[in-house]
């Protein structure tokens, strides 16, 4: 469980959404990774605090980064789970898209 409960197809944050992403910002991509391999909505205040604490996932070792994101990566949902990855600006704290402007 990544500090999360799944209803109606939904990822809800268990408690503080805040607070669940600072215990472990790792969690941020693995909500990213569900939207691509179940196909699954993003509650808004979760995306909301998502996109307020994108900046920790740089605290996160890169290995840990990159298993989520190949995961997310083949999804087959995987469209869906970017284009929040790029809404969020999570990407921005990825090692391999740090410093990089996407249009």
């Amino acid at each position: 469980m990544v500090g999360a409960i799944w209803h109606k197809k939904r990822i809800i944050s268990v408690g503080n959404p805040h607070e669940r992403f600072h215990e472990d910002a790792l969690r941020m991509m693995r909500a990213l990774r569900f939207v691509s391999q179940l196909d699954f909505e993003l509650d808004q205040e979760t995306f909301d605090s998502l996109k307020e604490n994108a900046q920790n996932i740089s605290e996160i070792a890169v290995e840990r980064i990159l298993v989520e994101f190949e995961k997310l990566a083949a999804g087959s949902h995987k469209i869906k789970a970017f284009s929040l990855l790029l809404e969020s600006g999570l990407y921005q704290y990825l090692p391999l898209f740090s410093n990089k402007k996407i249009i």
